[in-house]
């Protein structure tokens, strides 16, 4: 049986044999872990309460038979015990958590430390199961307990034998643990000082320092101030003399703080992760950071060469901790790079604020408006990194900065804006040795003041762990810095010929290279000079093979994997690890793929373009090899693995995007047909409504002009045209979409084509038209829905079968035709779990559950809603969590769960403004105000409504302002404001009329009728209520809605009690109180009740006894039958 291995101690990586342990539920991963990790086997229902909280016990312990399952499937069922009330692992598993608590008991502390990569779990989360999060952070928190406490004994350990070089490694990570420990930096000044590297003692206390004076606004202690002075003044005891340090027992090898541990500032937003530690640039920061304490200085430009290290050094500003209290909304981070037009700076800088802007055809704002809108109020930092290629539009900062008076813009670029708001700020190379001072006279450790060198080193020890610099080193280096000014790319570039050349020889290299550029190449600018020279001779220690690979290379971006590289480049394993080792590609093992950075990608693009017919030939490997891997993609998926395909799309997006429009520049009709679908999901499952329009609207433009292969380009022309619909379509284009589809389809049904299968082309089109039709004519849409359906079985094309069976499922839902639609719809979620397609599975339980709404199967629905709910969070997919939550909420209201539908929807608000979903944010504000209202919190469900109705006359969307206001009807009849509730419902009525024709009632007619019917009532109209009654009653009946009923039997029972039939009354009113959205509201259904309810006081109790029996047992649709009869008979009298 292979071996099951947990590798806990950072990120998890868990495998069986050599194979990973791959699942798309997080769940699965927290259960498997969870019972690793605990002592012995787990009880089914602790585990169900942990990770399912928000579940009854019953639905939790399905949940976590299902996660087993996923588990099972996975390849970990040989270490699964299942029994029938608890779950456990079988003994042998190896758990470095476990390795490492016996490595630190039996005294073997290095390796211990060496095992713990980062905190127990790092990265990991879990929504929804707040008890498994203490649960892991009480783990992480006793493992770093522990891991402080070996690194202590390290620290000592390494101390006695003088070994400092390894009793700093083992210091610098135990401070990283708790930076505001001083014991600690004082035990580094002291290792620093004994080692010979005063300086480096002496820039301990000042970062001791900065880090107390920003966190605590203290300063260091005495100990530690005269220690400082001890070594400033080389007055430091020897070794021997030392004192053991404060708060560490070395009996139990465990450090205790002497103080508590203040409170943290929370992190800045949306900050690349620092690959290294950051070096230097003490004054730099400290001028940056004055600079952007006045709030008059509006534009910072960071300005220098590429290399220079602006990037870097703008990520260390906004990490500052004064950033958080400068800046109350927030660091923001809008990377420019890969934007190439002004026109994108827009949406660039709102997705890097995290606003969603309106995608109406029309919208009432613009984008830039709705951006100047958000940010007009907000006190925030934004770092606009890599400015230089959009200067011809850069004057649209100045505009921002004009609507947005507390927003203040660090910028990096390698050429100043030009703009009157900007505040230069010049960045030079790190501090190194200039002239006379690189002298042979001077020691080792008067050099590590220079910030240069202590990179250098850094650098180097990535190539080789224990590098260290010799006597004879130092002159050389310092050479080495002058080269490049001091450029940390160009360092770290250097440093990477440690394991091949010698100091001396690295410098010799890089002098040539430099002085050639410098006095002969003229078409080179100043800027590049530097960096070039630092490329150059990284380039010409490279062979011819290595050269024409890393040329290659350059065509790839965002990374790329090893077989990507092989296909488009020809580099072999050995060829890829070369170029690795010097630093000119790097390698993620976490994501098994490789990164070029930028600067080098560019210089190696150009020497590729001096290659015109190299350059086509790695293009077009390049598109072959992408194209080809979407068309894998497309089967995957609309399957099982989904989730995983789209990440995977995620990651390759922009290499996919890129070779896919390389064939569309050069009608490469194969390859087009290969990638079309599979980047058509991806761009409409993941929201990206604007890029998909954008992609497919320009592959329709070059596919229209005259080609060889007419029919051939005809039908991807086609094809094309129907995807630019769809995004058209999202975009509320409806117009376009419709033009679009038409023309598709005109193209798939004309001569040209007529020798051609197009009939998946054709489906596709007619579902799509399908969906522009519902609102227009149902008729239509059903018979354009069966076409795509007869096509689609025709070819044997169960995703499509799936797919129209669920929209006509969701047609015959609306045409009220329940039997229908639960048939259609099973049908379609029959195949979908054939095929595994987790989102489709989702959407069909969300249509199901409607359905069961409308029939009033309330806990079925909410089942249903529970599980396709579920599948979206695990999916993570935001938009359709956000629906999810309204369908729920919606059920729970119906249900009379009011509470948990107020607590959801207050959730499914936030989140909806998030999204920027208009519509939504309407419709979830409007039944949030019917929450509250059956709550009994009048005057906020007013307010709601109010702004819900409002919201939904900006849209002008005529079905969602009927709607809202009905709910504004309802809110009003809570406080008895008749006559306002009867103008609401009036205009209700007079949308739904106007909207559709006599016979397609929409559903929402009758909830508006029967209200209106009660508010008449109440203001003493009974004919006019009456009549509504009439109309409402075989309404219900024939679209068999049942929430008409449960408003329209109370005012029938009103009516009948007026009419002297009390007994009759007293059923209804049993009837109707069994329903829980009645019984357990506040407002009028309250008063009804209350008023039926002494109605039953009245008579005998045997009387009222029985009538109330018979009503409990009443059909609903039966009574409603009866009620209509004797309504149409005149029977309602006394």
């Amino acid at each position: 049986m292979a071996q099951l291995k947990l590798a806990l101690l950072g990120a998890p990586l868990i495998t069986v044999g050599e194979m990973p342990v791959k699942t798309e539920s997080r769940r699965a991963l927290a259960v498997l872990i969870y019972l690793a990790v605990a002592p012995g086997p787990q009880s089914r229902d602790t585990l169900a309460t942990l990770f399912w909280p928000d579940q009854d016990q019953s639905r939790a312990r399905s949940s976590l038979r299902h996660v087993l399952w996923l588990l099972k499937k996975a390849g970990v069922a040989d270490w699964l015990t299942l029994e029938r009330e608890t779950v456990g692992l079988r003994t042998g598993y190896w758990l470095d958590v476990a390795q490492f608590r016996a490595q630190i008991a039996a005294g073997e502390l290095a390796a211990a430390v060496a095992l713990y990569r980062d905190e127990f779990l790092a990265g990991f989360t879990l929504r929804d199961s707040p008890d498994f999060d203490e649960w892991q952070f009480r783990q992480a928190e006793e493992l770093r307990q522990l891991l402080a406490g070996a690194l202590a004994q390290l620290v000592d350990h390494c101390h006695e034998r003088a070994e400092y070089d390894a009793a700093l490694n083992y210091g610098r990570r135990w401070l990283a643990l708790d930076p505001l420990q001083e014991a600690v930096h004082r035990r580094l000044m002291e290792l620093y000082a004994w080692s010979g590297q005063y300086g480096a003692a002496l820039r301990q206390y000042e970062e001791c320092v900065r880090i107390l004076a920003e966190e605590l606004g203290a300063p260091p202690e005495d100990e530690t101030q005269a220690l400082f002075e001890v070594i400033r003044t080389r007055r430091l005891l020897p070794p021997s003399t030392a004192a053991p340090i404060a708060g560490q027992s070395s009996k139990l090898g465990v450090f205790t703080p002497d103080t508590p541990t203040p409170s943290r500032a929370p992190v800045a937003h949306h900050l690349p992760k620092a690959p290294t530690p950051f070096i230097g640039r003490t004054q730099e920061l400290a001028e940056l950071a004055r600079l952007l304490a006045d709030p008059y200085v509006r534009l910072i430009t960071i300005l220098g060469p590429g290399g220079i290290g602006k990037t870097r050094l703008a990520v260390a500003v906004a990490e500052q901790p004064f950033t958080q209290t400068c800046f109350p909304n927030g660091v923001y981070w809008a990377p420019l790079a890969s934007i190439s037009t002004e026109e994108q700076l827009v949406p660039a800088i709102a997705e890097a604020v995290a606003i969603s802007l309106e995608t109406e055809e029309h919208p009432p704002r613009s984008a830039e408006q709705q951006l100047f809108d958000y940010l007009r109020q907000k006190r925030l930092l934004l770092i606009l990194d890599n400015c230089e290629h959009l200067l011809p539009g850069i004057e649209w900062v100045a505009k921002l900065l004009q609507a947005a008076p507390n927003v203040q813009i660090l910028a990096t670029s390698r050429e100043r804006l030009r703009l009157h708001e900007e505040q230069l700020y010049p960045l030079q190379g790190l501090d190194y040795p200039a002239g006379e001072m690189a002298g042979t006279g001077m020691a080792g450790s008067d050099f590590t003041m220079h910030p240069a060198f202590d990179l250098f080193v850094q650098s180097a020890r990535r190539v080789r762990p224990n590098y260290s610099l010799s006597a004879g080193d130092w002159r050389h280096l310092a050479r080495i810095c002058q080269l490049v000014e001091g450029m940390p790319l160009g360092l770290e570039l250097a440093a990477a010929w440690v394991g091949l050349l010698p100091v001396a020889k690295i410098a010799t290299e890089i002098q040539t290279s430099l002085d050639l550029l410098e006095t002969d190449m003229r078409n080179i600018p100043p800027r590049q000079r530097s960096i070039r020279a630092v490329f150059d001779a990284s380039w010409l220690r490279l062979g011819e093979a290595e050269q024409t690979i890393l040329m290659a290379l350059s065509v790839f971006r965002g990374g790329y994997s090893r077989e990507a590289a092989a296909a488009v480049a020809g580099a072999s394993v050995r060829q890829l690890v070369k170029l690795s080792d010097q630093s000119l590609i790097q390698y993620d093992p976490v994501r098994d793929r490789y990164q070029i950075h930028e600067l080098l990608r560019q210089y190696a693009a150009e020497r590729l373009a001096q290659h015109a017919r190299y350059e086509t030939i790695v293009r077009e490997r390049h598109s072959a090899h992408y194209c080809a891997w979407l068309q894998e993609r497309a089967v995957e998926l609309k399957g099982a693995h989904q989730q995983a395909v789209l990440a995977t799309l995620e990651v390759e997006g922009e290499n996919a995007q890129i070779a896919w429009q390389w064939a569309v520049g050069q009608r490469q009709l194969a390859q087009i047909d290969q990638g079309m679908d599979s980047l058509g999901h991806f761009f409409e499952w993941q929201g990206r409504a604007q890029n998909g329009y954008a992609i497919f609207a320009g592959a329709a433009e070059q596919l229209m002009r005259p080609a060889p292969q007419v029919a051939e380009a005809q039908r991807l022309l086609a094809k094309a045209l129907g995807w630019q619909a769809v995004f058209a379509h999202f975009l509320g284009q409806v117009t376009t979409a419709q033009q679009l589809l038409q023309q598709s389809l005109e193209l798939l049904q004309s001569p040209v084509l007529a020798s051609q299968d197009t009939r998946a082309e054709q489906a596709f089109v007619y579902r799509q038209l399908g969906a522009l039709a519902v609102m227009a004519g149902r008729e239509a849409a059903w018979s354009l829905y069966e076409r795509s359906l007869t096509l689609s079985r025709a070819l044997g094309s169960d995703w499509e079968i799936s797919e129209v069976l669920a929209r006509l499922g969701r047609l015959a839902h609306v045409l009220a035709d329940f039997a229908q639609a639960r048939a259609l719809l099973e049908e379609s979620l029959a195949i979908k779990q054939r095929l595994g397609e987790p989102r489709g599975i989702a959407r069909v339980l969300g249509l199901l559950s409607q359905t069961a709404v409308e029939q009033a199967q309330l806990d079925q629905a909410e089942a249903l809603a529970r599980q396709s709910n579920a599948i979206y969070q695990e999916l993570g997919d935001r938009n359709s969590v956000v629906e999810g939550q309204r369908q729920l909420a919606v059920i729970l209201l119906w249900q009379g769960k009011h509470a948990g539908a107020h607590h959801l929807l207050e959730q499914t608000l936030a989140q909806s403004r998030e999204l920027g979903h208009r519509a939504l944010i309407a419709e979830v504000r409007c039944l949030f105000a019917l929450a509250l209202s059956v709550l009994g919190q009048h005057e906020a469900a007013q307010e709601e409504a109010k702004i819900g109705v409002a919201q939904a006359r900006k849209i002008d969307d005529r079905n969602l302002v009927a709607w809202s206001l009905w709910v504004m009807g309802w809110v009003m009849v809570g406080v008895q404001a008749y006559a306002a509730a009867e103008l609401a419902l009036r205009e209700s009525v007079a949308i739904y009329r106007q909207m559709f024709r006599e016979t397609d009632e929409p559903r929402h007619l009758g909830w508006v009728l029967s209200l209106l019917a009660y508010v008449s009532w109440r203001l003493g109209n009974q004919a006019q209520a009456l009549e509504l009654i009439r109309e409402v009653l075989p309404m219900s009946l024939r679209l068999r809605d049942f929430l008409p009923l449960l408003t329209a039997m109370p005012v029938t029972a009103l009516m009948l009690a007026a009419h002297g039939q009390k007994v009759r009354a007293v059923e209804l009113y049993a009837l109707v109180w069994r329903y829980p959205l009645i019984a357990n509201a506040h407002g009028w259904p309250a008063e009804v009740g209350q008023e039926l309810a002494t109605l039953a006081d009245e008579l005998p109790d045997a009387v009222a006894a029985a009538a109330t029996i018979r009503g409990q047992s009443l059909d609903l649709w039966q009574t409603a039958a009866a009620l209509l009869e004797e309504l149409s008979l005149g029977q309602l009298q006394e």
